[in-house]
């Protein structure tokens, strides 16, 4: 008897847990709607968008690659929240970008590949999202 009622409160507490970190609650918890990561330029001038969504789906030029941890989404949307007031518009040849959008803001951070000047905290978080793909 029990450990059906530990159980019963584990049952109870992982769902609360998992149901803290959904969508909805993501995007009103952090402000942000939307990350989208990549890169683009180059001799082709191909561009290769992906997308965080906060359903925690990652997407790739809209279709979907996988979908991740919801705690590691927010872990990443309070991350590119910070970044929402950083400026940096310096594309080259070959560059890499992060877009952070909110329901009334978009910030398009742009760097050229190699670039030291970016904050490090960008490159940090634009690495972080590369290696979800």
């Amino acid at each position: 008897m029990h450990r059906i009622f530990k159980f019963k409160h584990l049952a109870l507490l992982f769902l609360i847990v998992l149901s803290s970190c959904s969508a909805g609650k993501i995007a009103i918890k952090t402000g942000i709607e939307l990350i989208e990561f990549g890169s683009g330029g180059g001799f082709t001038g191909l561009i290769s968008v992906n997308t965080l969504t906060p359903e925690s789906k990652i997407l790739a030029d809209g279709n979907e690659l996988k979908e991740i941890d919801a705690h590691a989404t927010l872990e990443i949307y309070n991350e590119s929240k910070e970044l929402m007031g950083y400026k940096y518009n310096e594309p080259g040849n070959m560059y890499l970008f992060l877009t952070i959008k909110s329901n009334d803001k978009t910030n398009k951070i742009v760097w050229k590949m190699g670039d030291t000047d970016v904050d490090v905290r960008v490159t940090a978080l634009h690495k972080k999202l590369m290696l979800l793909k």
